[in-house]
């Protein structure tokens, strides 16, 4: 991406200006997909693009395109939002710090980056609320640094890598919570936190990714409204 302009927006998360705010740009949420290779050992010597990164960057066209998005819901989602506030409130006691809302970041009209929330100028915290236990315990258990967390959560380390990018943080913290643990004999296991650093060698991939998938979707919404012409 040459020409770079960085903001910060103040928005609320899932809200309708923030939906609206993120359409056609590449978020951290989903920013994995640019990173899985293609299936075939010619289609990887050739530098293509995987399926889910071309369907992706399809996606991101899409809604350039057609300026609306999916209204998507589901009882993980649900009790996510209900336990994120109970993580973050957690967190600032278990630390002593405050933190500050996320917002929206952008990187020109083509980048996005929504972090759960900002505990200084140099760290982010991202929070996973697994609906079902067994994912939290598996957290607890499996995941202890950054390596781990690529390993058993590959869309979790590039989202992570992909805030960094965005904000220029230099660490995250990886917080994996359980609210339903607080009430009991294991509360102190209610909350797992793992920092990750940036790794300037998957920031310096991550613009080569970045800059092929803007060019890529740009030249898919060109090829698609010519058409008409």
């Amino acid at each position: 991406i040459m020409e770079t302009t960085i903001e910060k927006h103040v928005i609320e998360q899932g809200t309708d200006a923030w939906f609206n705010m993120r359409l056609g740009k590449f978020t951290s949420s989903e920013i994995y997909n640019l990173f899985t290779e293609p299936r075939s050992k010619q289609a990887r010597e050739n530098g293509e693009l995987s399926q889910s990164a071309q369907t992706y960057i399809e996606q991101k066209a899409v809604e350039m395109i057609y300026r609306t998005h999916d209204d998507f819901s589901s009882p993980a989602l649900d009790w996510g939002n209900y336990a994120e506030p109970l993580a973050i409130n957690h967190y600032m006691e278990t630390f002593g710090v405050d933190v500050a809302s996320g917002d929206f970041w952008t990187i020109n009209d083509d980048i996005g980056s929504s972090p759960d929330g900002i505990v200084s100028d140099d760290k982010l915290i991202e929070i996973k609320c697994p609906y079902r236990p067994i994912n939290h315990m598996k957290n607890c258990l499996n995941v202890h640094n950054a390596d781990d967390l690529k390993k058993h959560h590959k869309n979790y380390y590039y989202q992570v890598m992909h805030q960094m990018y965005v904000t220029g943080a230099k660490c995250v913290d990886f917080v994996s919570f359980d609210p339903r643990l607080l009430e009991g004999l294991h509360w102190e296991n209610a909350m797992h936190v793992v920092t990750i650093e940036r790794d300037e060698n998957v920031m310096a991939e991550m613009e080569i990714k970045l800059e092929r998938a803007v060019n890529e979707r740009d030249q898919i919404i060109n090829k698609f409204l010519k058409i008409s012409d």
